[in-house]
């Protein structure tokens, strides 16, 4: 869960020093530009949780879908109705695109790391 915090860290810095996300709150935010904690627990956490859910549930598109669309969700209400998320130039489209990447990111590493194991 770290390594994939880590990756989605250094993503959102990257997209925050472009000027396409802004996070004007943060935990740390003299440490860092991004929130930490959707970075390494509830994101990450949530997308094992799903891939867990698709080795009891083999319902591989659906699981896959619903990641997409609660990720979409939560990022359309905490950008309207909270001060955590300021979106510049990103959209929901953006959001919804990279979800359904990276949900094959991590489930694709998820899978390479457990064959090692």
């Amino acid at each position: 869960m770290v390594t994939l915090g880590l990756l989605n860290s250094l993503i959102t810095n990257a997209l925050v020093r472009k000027g396409y996300l802004a996070f004007p709150w943060r935990l740390f935010p003299h440490w860092t530009q991004n929130n930490i904690i959707y970075d390494f627990l509830l994101l990450p956490g949530f997308a094992l949780l799903m891939i867990q859910l698709h080795e009891v549930w083999d319902h591989f598109w659906f699981i896959l879908l619903q990641f997409v669309f609660i990720i979409t969700l939560q990022d359309y209400l905490v950008s309207t109705y909270t001060t955590m998320l300021a979106m510049k130039k990103w959209t929901l489209y953006h959001t919804a695109l990279s979800a359904f990447f990276v949900f094959f990111i991590w489930y694709g590493y998820y899978y390479w790391l457990s064959s090692w194991l």
